[in-house]
């Protein structure tokens, strides 16, 4: 009998998970290499980490995988790993009522008469020297500036295939922000029957096997992941946590190119 994760107001959703899986005699490294969830983020679910899980599209898929293994209600389990996630503690909600009065005292000053006098004056020193450090050696800071910034594009210019642009190192750092599995996509597949299926990652070249009912087999990619599946097919399809209605069949098969 599946139990209701509410039962226990004050159980947190990881510990809900962990006694699930206590209670199944169910080891975390049976678990892992069943679910194929990486260690850490399987290891953060269940203290509930939220600042070491990926992002809530991987986070999703991977309390479904627990979930559907367990053969626990996953509904209720997203539904509660959302409410959690939504309310997920900041620093300065747990900060002690001392250090939450100096904020507020820091919030509340205003700055001393002598205080801007110091600031404006020394302000005031700081231009007058670089005023008379530009007259005295007939120093101009824009044009200064100006021939610094062209030097710079043009070393760029001709750094050639070496060069690295802003656009280069943007992009990196963007997507190591929407995970830490190294991948941008997160695909998950349960069988309800024995099915072949063909799956080709980031147009690699496409492997063919074969999963047996009641299994679950997830897959990574950058960019894309097509998938074959015969038609008709009991299977059940969730891409980067959502579940994807399958198109009609054509010629036998069913396709999918995700996204």
């Amino acid at each position: 009998m599946t139990e209701d994760p509410h039962t226990e107001r004050k159980e947190s959703l990881g510990e809900y998970l962990r006694r699930q899986r206590k209670e199944r005699d169910l080891s975390f490294e049976d678990l892992q290499k069943a679910t194929k969830i990486p260690a850490k983020s399987l290891r953060a679910m269940e203290d509930n980490d939220h600042e070491a899980l990926p992002a809530a599209a991987f986070t999703r898929g991977f309390f479904l995988l627990y979930a559907r293994h367990l053969g626990i209600d996953s509904d209720e389990v997203l539904k509660r790993y959302d409410s959690e996630h939504t309310l997920s503690p900041t620093s300065d909600r747990y900060a002690t009522p001392s250090k939450l009065g100096r904020q507020v005292d820091t919030m509340a000053a205003r700055p001393s008469m002598a205080t801007a006098s110091t600031v404006g004056f020394t302000l005031v020193l700081i231009i007058a020297a670089i005023a008379l450090f530009s007259w005295y050696f007939s120093w101009n800071p824009a044009t200064y500036i100006s021939e610094k910034i062209q030097g710079l594009q043009e070393q760029t210019a001709t750094e050639g295939n070496n060069t690295v642009t802003q656009q280069d190192i943007s992009v990196p750092l963007v997507q190591s922000q929407e995970n830490d599995i190294g991948a941008t996509h997160f695909l998950t597949v349960d069988f309800l029957e024995d099915t072949p299926i063909t799956v080709a990652i980031d147009d690699t070249m496409p492997e063919k096997e074969v999963y047996t009912k009641g299994s679950t087999r997830s897959w990574y990619a950058d960019e894309t992941i097509s998938v074959i599946i015969p038609a008709p097919a009991r299977v059940e399809v969730f891409f980067n946590g959502s579940q994807v209605s399958l198109p009609e069949p054509r010629d036998g098969v069913i396709s999918l190119r995700l996204p």
